[in-house]
């Protein structure tokens, strides 16, 4: 998503390591954007995760990267909103809590409950939807040029 709202960029460089992406998967240049951009990084070295469902965590992770990294938007502002107040935000997987400390004091995402975030929930479409309309609402999205 991140990928077409950005135009579909074809980035310079090698093929996608990732050994379960395929050369004619629909998604293969979003893949190699994304991990050129460092937005995406896969399971492991080899390993991109394709076809397994994204949670809530990985969303706002995803977002935030783009927004730091391609977008060239300061995310500093809300990287230390305190998340405490739900009751599983320790569930949130190391290296993922910035992320969905900026996404909420940002306002992109809340919690599925006021209590809870799901981090490790389906991101479902309507989230997805909702979580990027908000962000472009709000940043009326930047796109570098290659040229």
């Amino acid at each position: 998503v991140l990928w077409r709202l950005s135009g579909s960029p074809v980035v310079p460089g090698s093929a996608c390591s990732f050994t379960d992406v395929s050369r004619d998967s629909y998604a293969y240049e979003a893949i190699r954007w994304g991990t050129y951009y460092g937005i995406v990084s896969g399971y492991s070295g080899d390993s991109f995760g394709y076809g397994v469902p994204v949670n809530r965590q990985q969303l706002v992770t995803f977002l935030y990267r783009y927004a730091k990294n391609y977008a060239g938007d300061d995310t500093a502002a809300f990287e230390e909103t305190n998340i405490l107040k739900y009751s599983d935000s320790m569930d949130i997987a190391k290296g993922m809590t910035q992320a969905f400390q900026w996404a909420i004091g940002a306002g992109y995402i809340s919690g599925t409950t006021d209590t809870t975030l799901s981090p490790l929930g389906p991101a479902t479409r309507a989230q997805v939807a909702a979580i990027f309309s908000r962000y472009c609402n709000q940043c009326f999205l930047k796109v570098p040029v290659f040229g």
